[in-house]
């Protein structure tokens, strides 16, 4: 957590000038405040720039410092502030030096006094609270922007920067989250960023939340994410689609818990610091030693109902949030038909490595028109999403039935059953053997005039000349993003186990690493 001696004696060396301007190094110890042990060293740099705003960065242990006041503190933002500025008294821990900020108009002092000022405290507060989820690549810094005439003092805001070196870029981030959401545009027809209009391609992997522990399924914790997350970004994944499962957010089929969405919010937290845009897939009932008892015993309204209820809570907790990309309301169901076991009716009866991915809508059909039903489902949870988030996109996550059969036309994809839908999302394994060059044609389809994204797909049965060959006739055909599996193993990890599994997995993460700058230019 701490920077060791020889990296701190890295950070004091000289920086280009061009690049930043080293403005001060404090020796000072501060007293033991509320059990928080003293710190020896403080640096911090100030980069100018042509835009009347500059960026003062604290470095190495200043956001220590910080936050193991604010942990001592038991979170709480206010005791810490108050901490802070006794600190400071003591201490300051942002002095600059008057020579180098000549032409600036302002003084260190000046900069500090605006920063601590209570007007400054809710920035503060928020930059505090989302620096602690990794003290080891980001740090806090302040964005000075020139005083007017009007007003003699700086106007400061808290932000939140890489951790980086002396001499190296600072990425400055906006203070709420580094991201900007994703659109669908005005035609419908391609995902955008909003602020440029620029096309956002999905590349990406699904993950689940949860690892087993010593036998047992265990949440992943924050820190785990954010390895997770930021091993993701270095091989050019832009998009996670996260399995919310269903009786971790419901306690009844009435009430949430709030633990657990608070779990989430974290979770979005980590997506947001890290750059990653999530794919939210709800009602997740994988594992049937997880699902109640009354989640089987539900009457088809009260089913409903309760589905909508989970949607309801998972759609606070996103809404406004710009990492969700949007909202896979459920996995892979059907209307009728599949395997039927009467201990379990609203789930297909057939795993996958232990695992039930299928759900009916409806227990039985009973006479009436799948169009009809399918779409009066699909209303409700959209309606009931709604109320709280009124902008992102929403899908279901359906199997490619219509890629595997010549004459198969797509139920959840009919251009009126999925009129309240923004996305098109389909699941399909190329097959070594099959005429996957014809599979991938018939995403034509699938057109309905909204973005199309293959959300699963993996070499399982096929090597992995085929899995890309498909992947570049589903770009071919009109497809806008792609979303294959990840294990939660970085290259290391894999490498060491060692087996079949693990050595397909790397050549999928290698084909993603490698290939993304030319789908990404490609799908555009």
């Amino acid at each position: 957590m701490f920077s060791s001696p020889a990296t701190q004696h890295a950070m004091i060396r000289p920086a280009p000038r061009h690049t930043r301007i080293w403005v001060g190094v404090i020796l000072a110890t501060l007293p033991v405040i509320s059990g928080c042990l003293g710190v020896e060293g403080y640096h911090f740099v100030v980069e100018p720039s042509a835009t009347g705003e500059t960026t003062v960065k604290l470095g190495g242990q200043v956001t220590d410092q910080i936050i193991r006041i604010l942990e001592r503190n038991e979170f709480d933002v206010e005791e810490t502030l108050q901490q802070l500025r006794k600190v400071t008294v003591a201490a300051p821990v942002l002095v600059v030096d008057n020579d180098t900020l000549q032409g600036t108009g302002w003084t260190g002092d000046e900069i500090w006094a605006a920063a601590i000022d209570k007007a400054a405290a809710s920035s503060f507060s928020a930059s505090l609270k989302r620096t602690y989820i990794n003290l080891s690549d980001i740090s806090l810094g302040l964005v000075v922007t020139d005083r007017q005439p009007s007003d003699p003092s700086p106007q400061v805001n808290w932000v939140m920067c890489e951790r980086d070196f002396i001499g190296t870029r600072v990425t400055h981030f906006n203070l709420d989250s580094s991201m900007v959401p994703v659109r669908i545009r005005e035609d419908g027809r391609k995902f955008v960023f909003s602020d440029s209009g620029e096309t956002f391609v999905p590349w990406g992997v699904q993950m689940y939340l949860r690892h087993k522990v010593d036998g047992q399924w265990q949440l992943l914790t924050r820190e785990e994410l954010v390895v997770d997350f930021k091993f993701l970004r270095t091989i050019n994944v832009n998009c996670v689609r996260i399995h919310v499962e269903y009786h971790r957010v419901m306690k009844s089929p009435e009430l949430a818990d709030p633990a657990f969405l608070e779990y989430l919010e974290m979770v979005l937290d980590v997506a947001e610091q890290t750059g990653i845009y999530l794919d939210v897939t709800g009602l997740d009932c994988y594992l049937l030693e997880t699902v109640p008892d009354w989640y089987h015993e539900l009457d088809e309204e009260a089913h409903w109902e309760m589905q909508a209820r989970y949607w309801s809570a998972v759609s606070r907790v996103c809404a406004g949030r710009p990492c969700v990309l949007f909202y896979n309301l459920i996995n892979e169901p059907i209307v009728s038909g599949g395997n039927f076991n009467p201990d379990y009716p609203w789930i297909v009866d057939g795993d996958f490595a232990g695992e039930y991915f299928l759900q009916r809508l409806v227990v039985d059909i009973n006479g009436r028109d799948p169009k009809v039903v399918t779409k009066a489902w699909i209303d409700k949870m959209v309606g009931t999403i709604r109320q709280h988030d009124p902008h992102t996109p929403t899908t279901i996550g359906a199997i490619g039935w219509s890629l595997l059969y010549e004459n198969h036309q797509p139920l959840f994809y009919d251009a009126e059953v999925a009129e309240n839908l923004d996305i098109v999302c389909v699941h399909h394994y190329p097959d070594q053997n099959a005429d996957n060059e014809e599979r991938a044609s018939r995403i034509a389809k699938y057109e309905i005039g909204k973005p199309i994204i293959i959300e699963e797909t993996y070499p399982l049965r096929c090597n992995l000349e085929v899995f890309s060959d498909f992947i570049d006739n589903t770009l071919s055909a009109g497809t806008d993003g792609w979303v294959t599996y990840f294990s939660g193993q970085t290259f290391t990890e894999l490498r060491k186990e060692g087996s079949f599994q693990s050595a397909m997995q790397i050549i999928v993460l290698e084909f993603l690493r490698d290939n993304a700058a030319r789908i990404r230019n490609d799908a555009r």
